[in-house]
């Protein structure tokens, strides 16, 4: 009777049992729904926690690799400083020293200009390629032939001289010597 059920068929169960099995059913749904949820919310925790921990890696390693490239650009950025340093002081020394190579040979040519019985008594520099100079001079041989050697160098026969002037002759009697005061121009 149980197995065929039928339009006919009567529910004699007491209302007290109706109502304990739809009490039975609503328990079962219950727990099916709060097992759900609870599943849903442990999946959405794990979520989060899964999303926060991989973020807080990542951001890690792009912290590391920053780290990185900022000391590979500050090392290369005080190589980069301490070279150009060195270059602008080498290129200022050898400047100073070129300098240095032209007063020398300026100086030499001076020297060089007249016979080693002529004393160079005073030398000052005017200008860069200007010296005026002050001889002594013990002859009046001698004397003609610094006369000469002006000459020479006004006619342009002397290299690296461009232009000789007298600007003075005097003869000290206590000392017995020709004084003479030139202006000598370099090429």
């Amino acid at each position: 009777m149980i197995g065929n059920k039928t339009k006919t068929d009567l529910n004699l169960m007491p209302s007290q049992a109706k109502f304990q099995a739809a009490r039975m059913r609503m328990k079962g749904i219950s727990k099916k729904v709060t097992t759900i949820m609870i599943i849903v919310w442990f999946s959405a925790v794990l979520l989060i926690l899964t999303a926060w921990f991989l973020t807080k890696w990542w951001l890690t390693v792009e912290n590391k690799k920053y780290q990185k490239e900022m000391s590979a650009f500050s090392s290369i950025s005080k190589v980069t400083t301490t070279s150009q340093l060195v270059k602008y002081r080498a290129k200022l020394l050898g400047k100073i020293l070129a300098d240095r190579f032209e007063y020398y040979e300026a100086f030499s040519k001076i020297g060089k200009l007249f016979p080693e019985e002529v004393t160079v008594k005073d030398i000052n520099l005017k200008d860069q390629s200007l010296f005026k100079l002050s001889l002594l001079v013990s002859t009046g041989k001698l004397l003609d032939q610094v006369e000469k050697r002006i000459e020479e160098i006004n006619k342009g026969e002397v290299s690296g001289i461009k232009q000789a002037k007298i600007l003075g002759v005097s003869y000290v009697r206590a000392k017995g010597v020709w004084t003479v005061g030139l202006e000598v121009k370099l090429l």
